[in-house]
């Protein structure tokens, strides 16, 4: 007789009635129980000493079952079972597992159930043959005994686990398909099985052969309720501070891989491995790999400028192509960077595709497809991907792998599941979905993100998004973490990346005078500038670098970058100085270089001692008082002017004098010019009103205020009526007209912010608000002072911040990102350079000088945020422009400070000023330029990026005071040329709405 133990059914127990009710949102140790159960209970031991493959029965259901059975009993099921479970079953006679987690526990215990199984039938065998009579036969299990103490080949046990996973997945995305296909359990048993012996007999290969048909049913299985190719897209996402040696490693996935990276940590990688390059070179060449990158540094677009973003994609670009031999050409990003600008941007760069996902936090559309088209704000098309990734390294994540695919089935043309994971890998997960793909595509095949697109190809959707649909986390990451000081943190780096485009357009206006300067030394050193400000901005958003980072190395770093630009400047205005026709003279001046490619004002002191200044026509207006002399210059574009100290045979530029019956430009509380009249409030030292002389009605009012994060119920007044307010209130405290001449003119006022319940004072505000005669400006420098409790909580409700109000309920509000206007539907908003309030006749820019944080109050009210939870600056700039119909324009002034130097020994001989680089359309940006200077293979050239703000279709003028000899459009690769017309007043290019268009100027 036999005495061999034979199972009739494998039976995993789930937590639910049937596999339709199998629950995906386990936590991660269930998950792991659970999925790790289905796989092992396909060990080649189990499948081949039993009479059927592996069934998934009720975890409640623990008789009725005939013969004896091998129960395996994840953690989730364990709560469903009733009292005494073990006990029961294993009365019955069968073999339970349980209180496995992990795929290695199962596999042990699995092992050692199996083999205390064998040892006490080895035991009864015995005791059995003893007993039998004296000539009968003992009696063996058919060799399986045998079979079974062979070492099994590893990678051949986990291909019987991976079909165990696969099944399971293909079961449950038939159910979430509505579609009850099972595959033929008769033909899997037969074949497992055959499998299941080859390999416990060492015949590996013929095991894998009987395991190919099982795959290939599978995929037919498959393909009865989704006929059409799918695709597993993995992703792999490292650290920032993953080791290089795990990369080069990835580099031989069995799978086609897509890798997140950036420009700089492939530079890093490659400097630590110096093979990694050619490597990566080969991974990408033969279609292996794809690059998933596009930012150097990711700096954070939605808060910086186009210049900025340019820059980082262009560092990445010239970085790849140089270390593997082709550009990037699939954009993505770890930290938020998403706006509605970007198709134009990566359209420019050559990238074929983008990721649309943030994988930090932050708000975006969410709208999930594998692919689609992007419609930028220009009408650029960019294909995108939108369809968050699925964290294929964990349980809890692959339990929602079928509802996650099925989304896909259902919406997308071309279906696609991207796998997110680290390099090195903890669970099976995607091992086992690799190992089936290797069979047969039973799930998919997987792809890069070429495959994909071209997979998609022609049936894309379009989609357009607005900028007013997007958010960054920055303020509330940066004020949590305290990784720098959340509102002039980015405003600090702004006005840095402006002053260093500042200097690239000097370069091109020192270049056009041909000075003789090698801006092949110039160029390098503010490549040098721009990777300092990438890497303090890293410094700033990095999370880790709390640990390494003080604020006064930060400070110290950003004092360097303050150095380094003011040596840059002084050698760039020196050499445009040295081509200004000049002669010997005993006197001094002022050399002014305007970088910017439009005429502006600006204010001029001069030096105390010096004689005055000479008679000039970029003098609009002076003002002498006690103590200096000021003065009003009215600059060219892209140009210069030379003020020089009067000589004894030249008459000094006359003096505004007063007028006779003309009021004085500042009295208490009152400041005037030309345009209007700016009231000052007795009660909160702000704007009460600007009113426009011969106007009715009030323009703008503003004063500075603490949010609380909660409303505050006020003090009873006696009306019985509950009264709550969220803002401090304000105590005017004192005032001073500090400056009341014929030109400028200026108000100091200090306030107290009162708590609005018991009256104690939270801060004193100081406010300086300034005019000039003929500008229809106001200038603001507020103080905070003397805070009495440091500001907690949410930065975007609890904050001091400057409140601006107007009288129209109907009144556009808009903003700029990367320079292009915008609206905005939230409350909270974003915006470095301006905000625009305007209606059918009148217009105000508020120019915020980089700090990017606002939020709306009510329906004709604003707040732009100043101090929140873990700020350190104190004093604030504001600049408010009235009736100016391009409002771009105002916060590039407001940020781009004027290039001075002073001189002695020699005057100019005829013009004291002159324009050198300038554009017409005042709706366009020059937003890079760079000059190349003449080489035996190359002419100069001056490239200059233009983009087109407002939104309307534009012909602008270029014009430079050297002509140029021929112009083209190109894209960034130099790979697309189209001429450009040259007339006499300049090089003639069309932008349509929010294009950009990078030029080249042959000299």
């Amino acid at each position: 007789m036999s005495v061999c133990n034979d199972f009739s059914e494998i039976s995993v127990l789930i937590p639910g009635y049937s596999i339709e009710d199998l629950p995906t949102d386990l936590p991660e140790e269930g998950a792991s129980s659970l999925l790790n159960a289905v796989a092992c209970a396909w060990h080649p031991r189990l499948i081949q000493r039993s009479t059927s493959i592996p069934l998934f029965r009720q975890a409640e259901s623990l008789t009725g079952f005939p013969g004896r059975r091998i129960v395996l009993v994840p953690a989730p099921s364990e709560s469903w079972m009733p009292h005494e479970w073990r006990s029961v079953l294993r009365d019955q006679g069968h073999v339970v597992i349980a209180g496995c987690t992990s795929r290695e526990d199962w596999l042990t215990a699995i092992d050692a159930a199996l083999d205390d199984d064998d040892s006490q039938a080895d035991s009864n065998a015995t005791m059995n043959n003893e007993s039998l009579a004296d000539g009968a036969a003992s009696v063996t299990c058919d060799g399986r005994a045998a079979a079974d103490s062979r070492p099994i080949d590893p990678e051949t046990r986990d291909h019987f686990l991976s079909l165990g996973t696969v099944l399971l997945q293909t079961q449950l995305l038939s159910r979430r398909r509505h579609h009850f296909v099972d595959a033929d359990n008769i033909l899997l048993g037969r074949e497992v099985r055959l499998a299941a012996d080859a390999c416990l007999s060492g015949e590996c290969s013929t095991a894998k052969l009987h395991l190919a048909k099982c795959f290939e049913h599978l995929r037919e299985t498959r393909e009865r309720f989704y006929p059409m190719n799918c695709y597993l897209i993995d992703i792999c996402i490292p650290g920032e501070d993953e080791d290089g040696k795990k990369i080069q490693q990835l580099l031989k996935s069995p799978t086609p891989l897509n890798l997140f990276a950036t420009g700089r940590d492939i530079s890093r990688w490659s400097a630590e491995h110096p093979a990694f390059s050619e490597e990566l070179r080969q991974a990408i060449s033969s279609n292996r790999l794809v690059l998933m990158t596009g930012h150097d540094t990711e700096t954070r677009t939605s808060v910086g400028s186009m210049a900025a973003t340019v820059g980082d994609i262009e560092r990445c670009c010239s970085l790849i192509k140089k270390l593997t031999g082709m550009p990037p050409r699939h954009w993505a990003r770890r930290r938020f960077g998403l706006t509605a600008s970007l198709p134009a941007i990566l359209h420019h760069f050559g990238f074929e595709s983008a990721f649309h996902v943030a994988l930090d936090d932050g708000l975006y559309p969410d709208r999930e497809r594998s692919q689609f088209d992007w419609q930028g704000t220009d009408g650029t098309i960019l294909p995108a991907a939108s369809r968050i990734p699925l964290a294929i390294d964990s349980a809890a994540g692959f339990l929602r792998f079928a509802d996650r695919y099925n989304e896909s089935m259902q919406d997308d043309t071309a279906a696609a599941i991207f796998l997110a994971r680290l390099p090195s890998l903890k669970s099976p997960w995607l091992r086992d979905l690799q190992v089936a793909a290797s069979y047969a595509p039973v799930l998919g095949e997987f792809a890069t993100m070429d495959q994909l697109l071209h997979a998609a190809g022609g049936s894309r959707l379009a989609e357009r998004h607005e900028h007013s649909e997007y958010l960054s986390p920055f303020l509330i990451q940066s004020s949590v973490l305290k990784t720098e000081p959340p509102i002039s943190g980015p405003a600090t780096i702004r006005q840095f990346v402006q002053r260093l485009e500042s200097l690239r357009t000097t370069l091109g206006i020192a270049g056009l005078m041909r000075t003789g300067l090698s801006s092949v030394e110039v160029s390098a050193k503010l490549l040098v500038i721009e990777a300092a400000v990438a890497q303090l901005e890293l410094e700033h958003v990095d999370a880790g670098s709390t640990s390494t980072q003080s604020p006064d190395s930060l400070n110290i770093a950003a004092n360097e970058i303050t150095l380094q630009i003011a040596e840059c400047e002084s050698v760039l205005v020196s050499a445009i100085c040295s081509r200004v026709p000049s002669k010997v003279s005993g006197t001094r001046g002022l050399f002014l270089v305007n970088s910017l490619p439009f005429g502006r004002y600006s204010e001029v002191v001069w030096p105390a001692g010096w004689r005055r200044p000479g008679r000039s026509p970029v003098i609009e207006l002076t003002q002498r008082s006690a103590t200096d002399e000021r003065m009003l210059v009215k600059l060219p574009p892209g140009g210069f002017v030379w003020l020089s100290e009067c000589e004894s045979s030249q008459t000094a530029h006359p003096l505004m004098e007063p007028v006779k019956g003309e009021a004085a430009l500042a009295e208490p509380l009152i400041l005037r010019n030309r345009h209007f009249e700016v009231s000052l409030s007795d009660r909160t030292g702000g704007i009460s009103a600007v009113t426009w002389h011969h106007q009715r009605g009030n323009r703008l009012s503003q004063q500075v205020g603490f949010r609380y994060e909660r409303d505050q119920t006020l003090p009873d007044d006696g009306s019985g009526e509950v009264r709550k307010s969220s803002y401090a209130s304000s105590r005017l405290m004192s005032h001073r007209v500090i400056e009341a001449g014929q030109v400028f003119a200026a108000i100091e006022t200090v306030a107290e912010l009162i708590s609005p319940v018991d009256g104690s004072v939270l801060a004193t505000i100081r406010q300086i608000t300034r005019v000039d005669r003929v500008q229809p400006r106001l200038y603001l420098t507020i103080s905070i002072e003397n805070i009495t409790s440091p500001v907690k909580g949410n930065p975007w409700l609890s904050y001091f911040g400057c409140r601006f109000a107007w009288d129209n309920e109907s009144a556009a509000i808009s903003r700029a990102v990367m320079g292009q206007i915008s609206g905005f539907r939230a409350e909270r908003f974003e915006s470095p350079d301006y905000i625009e309030i305007s209606d059918a006749d009148h217009r105000v820019v508020i120019a915020t000088h980089g700090r990017p944080y606002h939020r709306r109050s009510g329906p004709r009210m604003l707040d732009s945020l100043l101090i929140v939870e873990g700020e350190s600056s104190r004093e604030f700039l504001f600049t408010l422009d009235f009736d100016q119909p391009f409002p771009l324009r105002t916060a590039t002034d407001a940020l781009t400070p004027i290039l001075m130097q002073v001189t002695s020994g020699m005057t100019p001989i005829s013009a004291s000023g002159s324009w050198i680089l300038g554009v017409s359309a005042k709706n366009v940006e020059l937003v890079r330029t760079e000059h190349c200077a003449a080489t035996l293979e190359q002419s100069e050239e001056l490239t200059l990026l233009l983009s087109e703000t407002d939104g309307v279709e534009s012909l602008c003028l270029v014009k430079t005071a050297r002509p140029p000899t021929a112009a083209y459009a190109i894209n960034a690769d130099r790979t697309e040329k189209v001429s450009l017309e040259i007339t006499d007043q300049g090089v003639t290019v069309n932008l349509t709405a929010f294009q950009i268009r990078l030029i080249v100027l042959v000299l």
